[in-house]
């Protein structure tokens, strides 16, 4: 011990123990003098040393005193792994190794003893990865280099293992799925996905064997359609009709070019950007449940996914793409990866021009041999039986489309986005209203679109306060759902009692006109803008209305806080003034007149009949819906001749008499009280 200097001591140790000579090793050990027996690296071998002779916690517990002592030695914490690894606490090692990568992040050795437990544990994906995360912050390293050169082949081998199982299952799936393309299927078929007129696209393979689309002038018939579910050939239709309208709308999802490459080699990128196409599609559909648009989902057969939406008349196909692009800006922060297109991509296309085609459905994709199908919107698994998908799906009526534009414009007034955003809504609502000038090839009635918003059940507190304390202003509600038509001074005074109600008398004006046959939101929100920030007076309100009021009668009369005027605003607690406005929520009634029964006070009552009335037309429908129910269980129980039916869920038995139903009064109407 004396003849050999402490390194020298410390390597002999180190042999004796790979050697498994381990009462030498610790015989050496015991020799150090004190200072060097203190020493890290003498305790590190001590500790070492403790676990290969059984002595595990001792030596756990070694460790992490070391760590503690020296914790700017990586040496301890490499050792540590080492011993974890040799005592077959793979994983435990493993998080050592992470814990030196955060901790000495520009050394080494965390990644080398990472790698090497992701080999032990069978991780080689996760392996290569770190180590080529390695090798650009160590292009040199040659043990790094050398975990490259055993790792990528092991890789490669388990990516097309796993995606050859990936593709065995989806084709399982698709074998699976049943395709019946009957008269009646083909018919329905040919309906939802109508093209230009007169033409259509065939894939081909091209100069240099690229793919590719070859118009066919042609009218698309039943049989080319029979023979492109079959897999005999895979067309493509063309969205813009000559007259530059459509009935259909496509989201193209798909993935980004920069990104096509790994997503087609790497099964891991793969299933990744999969995920972010299916994330990208809820979104969407989403989106489209909330203003009434039905999304019928298709994978692509090669890549990525489709939302078709369909209407079941001609529209100009820019409302078409006003819809679509709408509908892709409520996607804030849509990831690197995925890139989506909205088809029509056009709209206008001249004589002779075709537009951008889109790939039918239920076609094979030439460039992956894969068959594209409707998916579920929910799993986005293929639907069982395909027909399905195509025979529940609702296309668009022209009042349902009238009404999602009328959602769009409420969303428009709600929205605090950016002035971008605010500006595309603007020729949104503007597109929708203007007539098509090129009507020589179809009626005007097929291009003349209203914007119409659907009236909700109940307006907010503050609008109902106010039509049930102003009799004229609820007799001008009254007048525009029932005839569709008000006189100027009317609209005038509407607008300017509502436009100061905040953003919530904004939309029930919109909400209100919107019911007139010209109905423009650009105009309203002109007439808007141009209302000041003080409301109408009462005064004001009879000199517009002197006809009216013949009718209905106005006589409120209010308390007052001082300095405030008399408006029908005041029934909201809404107190304007020549300086100012107060607000102050209205507990009690504010009008003092006879009308106060009416006004005021009855606006509760008026809400809580509407309510119960509701609810007890609800409990009818349910209770009508619970006896066909009934009726059809228990013709099952006749049908198999038993009391008792078993399935894989569980065992049923018939189910016994209803009781007597519970009669719900519903008045007709509500009769308005007596005022004495």
């Amino acid at each position: 011990m004396k003849d050999k200097t402490i390194p020298e001591t410390f390597a002999s140790i180190r042999g004796l123990i790979f050697q498994k000579q381990y009462e030498q090793a610790w015989a050496m050990l015991k020799g150090l003098s004190e200072p060097e027996s203190q020493s890290g690296d003498a305790i590190a071998l001590s500790a070492r040393l403790q676990g290969q002779m059984g002595h595990h916690e001792n030596a756990v517990s070694m460790f992490e005193d070391l760590e503690s002592a020296w914790p700017e030695r990586i040496m301890i914490f490499k050792l540590h792994a080492s011993f974890l690894q040799e005592a077959g606490q793979t994983e435990d090692a493993l998080d050592k190794a992470r814990q030196m990568i955060e901790k000495f992040p520009d050394a080494v050795e965390g990644y080398i003893v990472a790698i090497e437990c992701f080999e032990l544990l069978g991780q080689s994906l996760e392996g290569l990865e770190l180590a080529q995360r390695g090798i650009k912050k160590w292009p040199g390293n040659l043990e790094i280099l050398d975990a490259l050169t055993r790792l990528e082949p092991v890789c490669r081998q388990q990516n097309q293992t796993i995606s050859d199982l990936s593709i065995a299952r989806e084709e399982f799936e698709l074998n699976h799925c049943q395709i019946t393309p009957d008269e009646a299927f083909v018919a329905r078929y040919m309906q939802l996905f109508s093209g230009r007129e007169g033409v259509y696209a065939k894939q081909c393979r091209m100069k240099g064997r690229k793919l590719g689309y070859m118009p066919v002038y042609e009218a698309l018939d039943k049989a080319k359609i029979k023979a492109h579910i079959a897999g005999d050939t895979t067309l493509g239709i063309y969205l813009v009709k000559r007259a530059n309208t459509a009935s259909l709308l496509v989201l193209d999802i798909d993935v980004g070019k920069a990104y096509l490459g790994g997503f087609l080699s790497n099964y891991n990128e793969r299933e990744r950007i999969k995920k972010l196409l299916i994330a990208s599609a809820i979104k969407l559909i989403e989106v489209a449940n909330r203003i009434g648009v039905n999304l019928l989902c298709e994978s692509s057969g090669h890549k990525g996914l489709h939302l078709w939406a369909f209407s079941d008349f001609e529209l100009p196909a820019r409302h078409w793409r006003l819809l679509g692009k709408w509908m892709l800006e409520q996607l804030y922060g849509l990831p690197s990866e995925i890139q989506i297109e909205v088809f029509p991509k056009q709209e206008v296309v001249t004589e002779g021009g075709l537009g951008n085609l889109v790939k039918l459905p239920l076609g094979i994709h030439m460039a992956s041999g894969q068959r594209s199908l409707f998916l579920d919107s929910i799993n986005f698994r293929p639907v069982a039986v395909q027909r399905e998908a195509i025979d529940n799906y609702q296309a668009l009526t022209r009042s349902e489309f009238e009404e999602v534009m009328g959602r769009l414009t409420v969303a428009k007034l709600s929205s605090t986005g950016s002035t971008e955003q605010r500006i595309h809504e603007e020729n949104f609502s503007r597109a929708c209203n203007e007539n098509n000038k090129n009507t020589t090839e179809m009626n005007s009635r097929d291009f003349a679109l209203r914007v119409k918003i659907a009236l909700p059940e109940r307006f907010t507190i503050e609008i109902e306060q106010i039509l049930a304390g102003c009799r004229p202003l609820c007799e001008i509600l009254t007048q525009i759902m029932h005839s569709q038509n008000i006189e100027p001074s009317w609209r005038h005074v509407l607008i300017y009692i509502f436009a100061t109600v905040g953003e919530e008398g904004k939309v029930f004006i919109h909400q209100l006109l919107s019911q007139l046959p010209d109905y423009d939101p650009d105009r309203v929100n002109a007439e808007i803008k141009a209302v000041p920030p003080t409301t109408m007076s009462c005064n004001k309100v009879r000199k517009n209305l002197s006809t009216l009021i013949i009718k209905t009668g106005c006589n409120c009369q209010f308390r007052l806080p001082q300095g405030c005027y008399a408006s029908p605003v005041v029934h909201a607690g809404i107190f304007p003034g020549a300086e100012k406005t107060l607000f102050r929520p209205v507990m009690q009634p504010v009008a003092l007149s006879s009308r106060e029964l009416i006004a005021g006070a009855s606006a509760a009552i008026d809400r809580l009949m509407r309510e119960y009335n509701l609810i007890g037309e609800e409990i009818l429908k349910a209770r009508q819906r619970q006896q066909i129910l009934h009726r059809q269980i228990n013709r099952l129980f006749d049908e198999c001749g038993s009391e008792t039916i078993v399935t894989r869920i569980g065992s049923y038995n018939r189910l016994s008499e209803l009781p007597e139903t519970v009669n719900v009064i519903l008045p007709d109407s509500i009769s308005k009280p007596s005022v004495e």
